[in-house]
């Protein structure tokens, strides 16, 4: 049941839409001061299992301003000292962390990494509500309705409505988030089929990360505390749809054919469970929300290659807190100078990730690899006609949207009307994305004069 409107709201002056640990950073930051009450809402309550994380030496310093170090310590979290790949060659190659200002790495347990987190924050006086979602969201005026930020309708545990007010709301609700009306451009479509493993003694692999490429993906193997060891494939989510790779038999069968990863690993368990999340990368576009502060991946989410999961969750949990004191007690004006730096990073991120994944050169026919190394070669100027004769596909848009650039090009247009009236209509996708789309489509759905060299 709704709370009644004649009855005063709750009202907090920050509510975060997520308690993982970029929503838990932004509220253990705003909880060092005590004139500002958090209130965190929690999807889930901490107790499903999720993949193992490993964490670089330099999240150390993350830890410290959080003031949870002793915390993290006590967990008991497993020390890694490197990682291994065989990535561009058949051989795997040590990237060790011994000359590393900040020392070992570690592995952790994610979930009960988050539950640590979760009780620093109701600890230090933050309230935390689990098994709680945001319904709906409306922002209020102060000429309007005498309150100056947000009314959230939620749904609780007992699966009961109510209502909370706030004056800044966060979004940290993950890659998936539906809480902010900011608009997220997204680079590509990657998935991870993930689960945790018991192995043997005799084949339990050392304190590394292992990476191996595959023709349709990757690998990825590291342990956890407990013995476990967490073992991911990463691939685009139309390749594991056809290879059906989320069911266990085929992903265990996929398993068995890796040259390194199989050598280390040898499953006890028979019984374990697959996960399947999201991968993708994507980012905000800066100056388009409606004022809601989004950080973590409903910010800007990167490839797990890059190991920026967790510090990138901390590190821009603590900027989004910032953020919302300075909206709440100062000028409001880092909101913009934020958005943009997560911009600018992610665009960095963005020419680190080509180069990475142009290193491995096995691969050049398989639609996993092409979608990551192929770069812009179509000129702006070249004049583009739809071809009547040849069905409209490409690997990197989905059909529908290779449907749309085809009656786009009915009658000829140029490559840069083009790819803006595509961007107006399908604002998900990136200028770059639909580029390549375009020039993929060439001599399959489209033709193009001049041709690009």
């Amino acid at each position: 049941m709704t709370t009644s409107v004649e009855e005063p709201l709750p009202g907090f002056d920050v509510v975060i839409i997520g308690g993982g640990p970029a929503g838990t950073s932004a509220a253990l930051t705003l909880l060092k001061r005590s004139d500002i009450s958090v209130l965190v809402l929690e999807a889930g309550n901490y107790e499903r299992a999720k993949s193992g994380e490993s964490l670089s030496p330099g999240v150390r310093n993350l830890l410290d301003y959080l003031a949870v170090w002793d915390d993290f310590a006590a967990m008991g979290p497993l020390q890694t000292w490197g990682n291994q790949a065989a990535w561009g060659g058949e051989h795997l190659e040590s990237f060790d962390f011994m000359f590393n200002v900040h020392g070992h790495g570690w592995a952790i347990d994610r979930s009960r990494f988050e539950r640590m987190l979760a009780k620093l924050v109701t600890r230090r006086g933050g309230r935390l509500d689990c098994n709680t979602r945001c319904l709906s969201r409306r922002q209020l005026t102060a000429d309007h309705d005498q309150y100056e930020g947000w009314q959230l309708t939620l749904r609780g545990a007992d699966e009961q409505e109510y209502e909370v007010r706030a004056r800044v709301v966060i979004d940290a609700a993950g890659r998936t988030s539906r809480c902010n009306d900011a608009l997220h451009h997204r680079h590509d479509d990657l998935v991870g089929i993930s689960a945790l493993l018991d192995v043997s003694t005799t084949h339990a692999p050392a304190a590394l990360t292992t990476v191996e490429t595959v023709a349709n993906g990757w690998w990825y193997a590291a342990p956890v505390p407990g013995g476990r060891v967490a073992v991911s494939f990463m691939s685009d989510s139309d390749i594991i749809h056809q290879a059906k790779l989320s069911r266990p038999e085929h992903w265990l069968s996929a398993l068995a054919e890796t040259r390194h990863i199989a050598q280390l690993i040898t499953p006890t368990n028979s019984d374990f469970e697959l996960r399947t999340d999201p991968a993708f990368s994507a980012c905000l576009v800066p100056g388009t929300g409606t004022g809601i502060i989004a950080t973590g991946d409903a910010a800007a989410s990167f490839d797990p290659l890059s190991s920026g999961g967790i510090p990138h969750a901390l590190a821009t949990g603590i900027q989004a807190a910032r953020v919302a004191s300075d909206r709440l007690h100062g000028a409001g004006l880092l909101v913009s100078a934020y958005e943009i730096a997560i911009a600018a990073d992610f665009r960095q991120y963005l020419r680190t990730r080509w180069r990475i994944y142009s290193m491995e050169t096995r691969f050049r026919g398989s639609p996993f690899w092409l979608r990551r190394q192929t770069s812009v070669a179509l000129p702006p100027e070249s004049m583009l006609i739809a071809d009547s004769q040849t069905d409209s596909q490409t690997i990197f848009l989905p059909r529908q949207v290779a449907d749309l650039i085809r009656s786009a090009a009915i009658s000829p247009i140029s490559a840069a009307e083009l790819v803006g009236n595509i961007g107006a209509s399908c604002p998900a996708y990136p200028a770059e994305r639909l580029i390549l789309g375009v020039q993929d489509m060439i001599g399959n759905g489209l033709a193009a004069y001049p041709l690009p060299a």
